[in-house]
Order: C-alpha cells, then sequence, then structure tokens
C-alpha cells in the first residue's frame, strides 16, 4: 500500500517562504535536515493533522528564480471557512485568482507557486446539511464464531435476531469482520488465545452467509477486538452528518462488542451508544452479562437485556 508522504518546494529565501507558510495556510516546521556541507537545508512543514508535509529546499548557492514553467502543478488546501480564508488572503496580497462558480481560489507563495483554497467536506455539508441518521455495527458476525472453531450454542440462538434487526433498522448498517493472517499463532492474541480462527479467505472468517446476504455496505476488517479505523470512520461521518445513535450487536458480547462501543463511546462521549443484548453472545453467559453490566456503569445503554 502506497501513501502520500510530502512534495517539495525548492526555495530561494528560506525564513520568508517558512513566515509565509505559517501566516498564510499555518504550516509549522516539523524536521529539518542539513548537508553535511552546508549546501543545502530541507525544512519540513505540516498542519499538525495528517502526515503530508511539505518539503522546502533551499540550495545554499542558487540566486536565479526557478523556472516554474506553465504552472500547470499545484497544491491544493481545504478550510472550513472558506469566506474567512479568502480575505484573510486577499489581506495578504497573495491571491493570484478569485474564485469561480466552483468556489476555489488560487494564492501565490512568494517564489511563484501556485496552492489552490478549497472548501473542505465539513463546509459542504454544512451548506447541505441532512437529517441526523442512525447507525447499526454488525459486529463478527462470523461462521468461525457462529459453529466454527469458536462458535456456540449461544452465538447460533441470536442469528435468527440479528438478522430480523438489520432488516428492520432504519438507517446506515456497517459490519465488522475479525481477521487474522497465517501467522496467528505467532501474535500475542495467539500466544493467549491458541485457537486459530478467521484467519482471512477461509470459510471460517466469511460472514455468515444470511447476514451477508442482507449487507450493502461497509465491512472493516479488523486486526484484533477494537477496530480504530471503524472508531475514526464514526467520528468522521459525525462531522460531517450528525449522526442520531449508534447500536452495536454480534459476537462476542465481552470482547469485541464491548471494544468498539468503548472506542466509539471514547471518541464521540456525546453520542448515544446503545447495545442490543438480545442480538449478542458472549464466550459464555456470565461473561456476556458482566460485560452488558459494565457497558452500562460507562454510560452505554443496554437494550432488551
Amino acid at each position: 500500500m502506497y501513501k502520500f508522504n510530502h512534495f517539495n518546494f525548492n526555495v530561494l529565501d528560506m525564513e520568508r517562504s517558512l513566515k509565509f507558510y505559517d501566516e498564510a495556510l499555518g504550516l509549522k516546521p516539523v524536521k529539518e535536515k542539513e548537508g553535511p556541507d552546508g549546501s543545502f537545508k530541507l525544512i519540513f512543514v505540516g498542519d499538525g493533522e495528517s502526515d503530508f508535509t511539505l518539503e522546502l529546499t533551499l540550495l545554499k548557492d542558487r540566486t536565479l528564480p526557478y523556472d516554474l514553467g506553465e504552472g500547470e502543478f499545484h497544491l491544493a488546501f481545504a478550510v472550513d471557512d472558506f469566506e474567512a480564508a479568502y480575505k484573510k488572503h486577499k489581506a495578504m496580497g497573495c491571491v493570484c485568482q478569485d474564485p469561480g462558480k466552483i468556489k476555489a481560489y488560487f494564492i501565490e507563495d512568494p517564489d511563484g507557486y501556485w496552492i489552490e483554497i478549497i472548501r473542505s467536506a465539513k463546509a459542504k455539508a454544512a451548506e447541505n446539511p441532512t437529517e441526523p441518521k442512525d447507525y447499526l455495527i454488525v459486529v463478527d458476525m462470523q461462521n468461525d464464531f457462529i459453529d466454527g472453531a469458536l462458535g456456540s450454542k449461544e452465538a447460533k440462538a441470536i442469528v435468527p435476531n440479528v438478522i430480523e434487526k438489520i432488516k428492520s433498522f432504519d438507517g446506515r448498517v456497517l459490519f465488522t469482520r475479525d481477521t487474522h493472517g497465517e501467522n496467528y499463532m505467532d501474535t500475542q492474541e495467539g500466544r493467549k488465545l491458541p485457537v486459530p480462527h478467521c484467519i482471512k479467505g477461509t470459510e471460517g472468517w466469511e460472514i455468515r452467509k444470511e447476514p451477508e446476504e442482507l449487507r450493502c455496505d461497509l465491512a472493516i476488517d479488523k486486526p484484533t477486538f477494537g477496530s480504530r479505523e471503524l472508531a475514526e470512520l464514526i467520528y468522521k461521518e459525525n462531522e460531517l452528518h450528525p449522526i442520531k445513535s449508534v447500536t452495536l450487536i454480534g459476537l462476542c458480547t465481552d470482547i469485541c462488542v464491548i471494544s468498539n462501543a468503548m472506542l466509539i463511546k471514547a471518541f464521540l462521549p456525546e453520542m448515544p451508544v446503545i447495545v442490543d443484548a438480545s442480538c449478542c453472545a458472549g464466550v459464555t453467559p456470565q461473561s456476556h452479562n458482566t460485560a452488558l453490566e459494565a457497558m452500562k456503569m460507562c454510560q452505554i445503554e443496554v437494550i432488551n437485556q
């Protein structure tokens, strides 16, 4: 998997560029490097949120302006308050192309590089508000947890309830899949629970046929009990379009259901998080009930217990 890391602009005056990027875009230095012979200096600036950085390169002996050709390349920055950003850049005198019908404009840095300013997804969502939506998270309804390597009669018993819950739910439905590799036994979980299960690509890893047939949205693969990807997705979706509530169902109550419920509650403490006990099963009936009581103490609502 490839991920964006950084982009480079060569500059003639490092202090001038650092001042511009700080004032115009709020970018701060995150790391720097200097050539052993002093022939070059690199300073990476970032926005403090993403991992992507802009590398500013200063070549000691360079005095002539860089030839930027036809200037048909640029960086783009998204802002929540588009109007305020435009007003600020106008006052700085760095706007080189005003907004058009698509609500975007360009600023120019001291070396002639163009930077596009666009509205963030949050800003666009605010212009087109939608009604709050409920979310249902179907946790690990996989063959290995129902009648496979770690199956139980309690897990089998909730399958009809889970199917009915999905069918009748009015909102967005997401699934998670416990996902391990062939090296499972070499992991910490494998050493503590030496029962290979949910190995990616196997029948045991697959979501039970009946709920899988009802799935029309994401299935998030997670290598451990709680999914940071799921919690971050819920958090970001709530920023764009307010979520009314999040309900969790599935397996196992005392491991993956409680882990994900707690993660979502940690990311969004004001969000109503609900667990439907009639659609959950634990490793044992006792641990199922213990987990439900623990979630209640953390202000997670338990229904149909």
